[in-house]
């Protein structure tokens, strides 16, 4: 997965959970990806360093809180692999 952003819905009080057995979680915050080619699939889905770039945007994300918010105490938790 890689998103700009992981949080509880409504923001700040709202509930959610997140889960991960295995795979690779991506929270880049404001940064843009950019593809190196828009010539293949793989060019889209290049999820590596060198397609991450220093150019920020703010649409889509909320600037109130964090990259990976729970901040409810009602929220869970679990990591069982994966980076």
């Amino acid at each position: 997965m890689d998103a700009k952003q992981y949080r509880a819905a409504g923001g700040t009080g709202g509930l959610a959970s997140y889960t991960q057995t295995g795979g690779l979680f991506i929270l880049r915050g404001r940064f843009w990806r950019t593809p190196t080619a828009f010539t293949a699939i793989s060019n889209l889905t290049d999820f590596s360093t060198a397609t991450l770039n220093t150019a920020r945007s703010t649409a889509s994300i909320d600037p109130a809180v964090g990259a990976f918010n729970l901040n409810n105490a009602a929220n869970v938790f679990n990591m069982s692999g994966g980076t």
